[in-house]
């Protein structure tokens, strides 16, 4: 594994931004914070990419709505163990992170990108209506699918991007 080594007080950021479409979003990132540039994510505009719709988008039994509300009809058949319903990146919950992972192809710089934490993801399924000890084997088994998928797509866009050059 390639270490990375950072100059003390690298610029980045933690969490959602403000802009209106993913290319401001994309644009603030990429000149504001050349060294580490953070995937962004716009739940304000779109909120189904807000960080607990995200994680639990393909949770099978857990309905995530595009404004981002989370359902559980039935919590107690949720299965901890169960593969993502949606094991990609394509779902509306990554709009602005495939356009970031687009921008970003065949940066040989790193990137960060951001995920939801278990505890997180937990908490918000215990308000959902799942039982506690359910809801974080649930969410612990998501949260690491999810980051799998999140490394996934910028191993694919770096080799896809490579490939053509």
């Amino acid at each position: 594994m390639k270490t990375v080594e950072f100059p003390l007080g690298v610029a980045t950021s933690i969490g959602s931004l403000p802009h209106q479409t993913a290319a401001e979003a994309i644009d603030f990132v990429l000149t504001r914070q050349p060294d580490l540039p953070a995937a962004p994510s716009l739940p304000v505009h779109r909120p189904v990419e807000g960080m607990v719709a995200q994680g639990a988008w393909g949770i099978p039994g857990v309905d995530v709505d595009l404004a981002g509300t989370l359902r559980v009809p039935d919590p107690l058949a949720l299965d901890p163990h169960a593969p993502l319903a949606d094991p990609g990146l394509d779902g509306p919950p990554w709009a602005t992170l495939r356009s970031f992972l687009t921008a970003v192809a065949g940066r040989q710089a790193p990137i960060k990108l951001q995920l939801i934490g278990p505890l997180t993801l937990g908490l918000a399924l215990v308000d959902a209506g799942v039982p506690f000890d359910l809801a974080f084997r649930v969410s612990e088994h998501a949260v690491l699918q999810h980051a799998r998928l999140n490394v996934g797509g910028v191993r694919l866009t770096a080799c896809s991007s490579t490939s053509t050059s």
